[in-house]
């Protein structure tokens, strides 16, 4: 919080506008879907898309914004695509946007660079921390029930939130192997944060 703080209330205040003319999470509606499955960018992802490619249309697919291009190649639309990492202006400036493949449902953070609001979704919704509470009173806004240290954790509890009766974690195990701390692909939308060392 110390490092980012200040960033993140930049990029708050800068997207109210954003926030001001997108849906919230509260206004975001699952049905006739029982089975969730979020994607994760590890490397075992590589193992297993294929037999995702094969349940798309009967499950629920939640993805983090890295993991769009990789579904994609294989045929896959997530249904929910999340981004809760602000990114530093220099990365969001460096990110083609134009270029991402389509995409039905996006969640943003609020805190998140400005830039991530103008990718072409059919619908954008947005959560925020109950900790910036100013902007909940403005706006009239539920804040989000939830915290998470990772985009798959907090997938998670969006689904868990929707209250799906199951719910699969492919690709989250972050099996880093030598220098392979990703699956292949993503990275090349989102550049690698992360050190083998780490894991």
């Amino acid at each position: 919080r110390s490092k980012f703080s200040k960033s993140w209330v930049k990029n708050a205040l800068k997207n109210l506008d954003n926030l001001a003319t997108n849906p919230g999470l509260d206004k975001l509606e699952v049905r006739d879907v029982h089975d969730a499955v979020i994607i994760s960018p590890g490397p075992s992802l590589e193992k297993n898309i294929e037999e995702l490619s094969r349940l798309k249309e009967s499950v629920f697919i939640v993805s983090p914004l890295r993991c769009v291009q990789i579904l994609g190649s294989y045929g896959i639309t997530p249904d929910l695509v999340v981004q809760i990492d602000a990114l530093e202006d220099e990365c969001a400036a460096g990110l083609n946007i134009q270029n991402v493949p389509p995409i039905r449902n996006l969640l943003l953070e609020g805190t998140v660079n400005p830039s991530l609001f103008q990718i072409k979704a059919d619908n954008i919704f947005w959560t925020l921390q109950e900790n910036v509470s100013g902007i909940h009173k403005l706006l009239d806004a539920k804040p989000t029930p939830f915290t998470a240290p990772s985009v798959a954790m907090f997938a998670t509890y969006v689904c868990k939130h929707f209250g799906f009766q199951n719910i699969c974690l492919l690709g989250q195990d972050l099996s880093a192997s030598g220098n392979t701390v990703y699956a292949k692909g993503a990275t090349d939308f989102l550049p690698e944060h992360g050190n083998p060392n780490h894991f």
